[in-house]
């Protein structure tokens, strides 16, 4: 008897053990709560942004946004259009969003610093489907 119950308290022993490996790490669950509407409303809408023309503080055409791309915890990322002609020969590149200078409307954006030739040096963004 004694033997089938020190089995017994070693099977059980190993099932808890593998059973804490197997599991992930819980997550702390936050509160469900509401944006803050009046920061919200200050913002600039995604799908507006997309297509406007980006320029740097000499009023030089730099290139066009084609979208915006938001991360969980980081900041998010502009994917702007640049180089070619007509969209030839262009190719696409990221900035961060907060680089961007927008005027209230969201219709005047600026990349301060930038030029044609400064961006040919940033790596080629490609999405990945």
């Amino acid at each position: 008897m004694a033997r089938s119950a020190g089995s017994f308290v070693f099977v059980a022993l190993g099932a808890v053990a593998l059973n804490a490996t197997a599991l992930p790490p819980a997550r702390a669950v936050e509160e469900l709560r509401a944006a803050d509407k009046e920061v919200v409303e200050k913002g600039y809408r995604a799908d507006r942004l997309r297509g406007s023309k980006v320029r740097n503080e000499r009023k030089e055409h730099i290139g066009v946004i084609v979208d915006v791309v938001v991360y969980r915890d980081l900041p998010a990322a502009t994917i702007l259009q640049v180089g070619g002609f007509l969209g030839i020969a262009s190719r696409l590149i990221a900035v961060p969003l907060k680089s961007l200078v927008l005027d209230e409307s969201g219709s005047d954006i600026v990349l301060p610093g930038a030029t044609r030739k400064a961006l040919e040096t940033f790596p080629a963004f490609e999405f990945r489907d």
